[in-house]
């Protein structure tokens, strides 16, 4: 596996990721991802001027862990826990956002999107753990790991900004179209931070 490291451009004083704030995820216990300071909840939104950025609601078909009420669109379509996202059928060509439950469960999420290999995952850039080496360094879907610099706030359940996450944050891409959707979010300065690209 060969790794190509490429600075990100600088953020512009003016784009939207300083304007907007971004906001903070949340916690988990399983297989080392935690979110040490977003304690008793697991509904953290991914933040608004990241949805922006990426496009999210012209490029993802789908957000299988959208959170009951949703205060902006992060994809075509939408399933929250009681829809049961996790367990519908994945189509091969539809293209998936996950920023999963930073919980128990986030390991399970992060081994379905890199088995489907065509989306984008949020989590924590947990390095060490196993879920990472699993699931993006390992993985062969894995196309590229962005890593944000410094660390993101999110919103909670009432769409409400809370304070920055306990942890840095990655945006991983699996497959070709997940990889230009970060390429684009960069080349308009509206991300800050490393692509880094694997090529196997």
């Amino acid at each position: 596996m060969t790794r190509s490291t490429l600075p990100a451009p600088r953020a512009a004083a003016s784009q939207p990721a300083t304007r907007r704030k971004p906001v903070s995820p949340k916690s988990s216990t399983k297989k080392g991802f935690q979110a040490d300071r977003t304690v008793g909840e697991e509904t953290w939104l991914t933040p608004r001027w990241l949805v922006d950025a990426l496009d999210l609601p012209n490029v993802a078909d789908v957000d299988p862990c959208a959170p009951p009420i949703r205060y902006w669109k992060t994809a075509r379509r939408h399933f929250n826990k009681a829809q049961d996202g996790f367990n519908r059928v994945w189509m091969p060509e539809d293209f998936y956002w996950v920023n999963p439950p930073y919980g128990a469960e986030c390991a399970k999420w992060m081994e379905k999107l890199a088995d489907h290999g065509n989306g984008l995952l949020l989590v924590f850039a947990r390095t060490d753990t196993r879920a990472f080496h699993d699931s993006v360094f390992a993985h062969p879907s894995t196309s590229a790991v962005f890593f944000f610099r410094g660390r993101l706030k999110f919103a909670n359940a009432a769409g409400e900004e809370v304070g920055t996450a306990g942890a840095p944050s990655a945006l991983v891409a699996y497959g070709t179209k997940a990889v230009g959707v970060i390429r684009r979010a960069i080349g308009r300065g509206e991300m800050d931070g490393y692509l880094l690209e694997m090529t196997r």
